[in-house]
């Protein structure tokens, strides 16, 4: 049964529906391009993340040409990422433009542009970062004389394993009488 059906809604609504909305306007793939940028500044990214998703969206539409967006495939988007990676340029840089493509994807198929999300299909590279910088020992042990000081007292105490240990209250037997107790009462 749903094979054959084309909308949810019959022909005639359809129709109706056409001539009151009227034809859709049809935007060049640069001005797509403008708008992505402003709604990227309205979703409030960073300066560098919307000049990054920027500048890899304006490549991929380069490389494709004078191909239609609701034409594009993963398979385009794939290509266009193995023609980039031959730069030598790194795994972040590689997955920047990948995050970019999806933005940017996702941007046509919330405007009803596109039907799918051609790059969603392709997962980037793991990057696995460099461990972060250790404090050498020596390091450490220039910092821990200022720390004795009379003024830094405070400081010093805070950086002990002591410090980590509650203060212990001293030991009292409490004494309640049930005459205490009803008269509170």
């Amino acid at each position: 049964m749903w094979k054959h059906q084309k909308a949810p809604y019959s022909p005639i609504i359809a129709a109706h529906a056409a001539k009151i909305a009227g034809p859709l306007k049809t935007f060049t793939t640069w001005e797509l391009v403008d708008r992505f940028s402003e709604w990227l500044r309205v979703l409030r990214y960073s300066k560098t993340a919307q000049q990054s998703y920027c500048q890899s969206v304006s490549k991929f539409c380069l490389y494709i040409g004078n191909k239609s967006l609701v034409e594009v495939t993963h398979h385009d988007v794939r290509s266009f990422l193995v023609d980039i990676t031959r730069r030598d340029i790194s795994v972040q840089c590689a997955n920047r433009f990948l995050n970019g493509l999806r933005s940017f994807f996702d941007f046509l198929y919330l405007g009803g542009i596109v039907d799918t999300v051609a790059p969603r299909f392709i997962r980037g590279r793991r990057y696995i970062g460099p461990l972060p910088k250790v404090v050498p020992e020596g390091n450490i042990k220039k910092l821990i004389p200022p720390l004795r000081h009379r003024a830094t007292k405070p400081l010093s105490n805070l950086c002990t394993p002591q410090a980590a240990v509650p203060p212990r209250l001293p030991e009292c037997e409490w004494k309640i009488s049930t005459s205490d107790a009803i008269r509170s009462l």
